[in-house]
């Protein structure tokens, strides 16, 4: 298992999801999901902020171990993954 640097978990990764994580179908690929499980497992400081509500993301994310918040709604809305609340 590989474990991150000092240097990259100083940093928080934030990443769209259309056009970005996603398919056109706005799916997130096996492959994507798999390397997502892997990095999130091994403690990559990851979230996404994405235009979309939480009723749209969080089954998208179903199964992937995010720790962080969820920027959702342009920035108005934080979803903690964990918990399933609004921050």
């Amino acid at each position: 298992m590989r474990r991150w640097s000092l240097t990259v978990t100083d940093t928080l990764f934030v990443t769209d999801l259309d056009g970005t994580l996603l398919t056109p179908d706005a799916a997130i690929s096996p492959r994507t999901r798999e390397l997502l499980a892997r990095l999130l497992s091994d403690g990559l400081p990851l979230t996404v902020a994405t235009a979309r509500t939480s009723i749209s993301v969080v089954p998208m994310l179903e199964g992937l171990p995010f720790k962080l918040p969820l920027i959702l709604q342009n920035g108005s809305v934080l979803h903690d993954p964990v918990t399933g609340k609004i921050v």
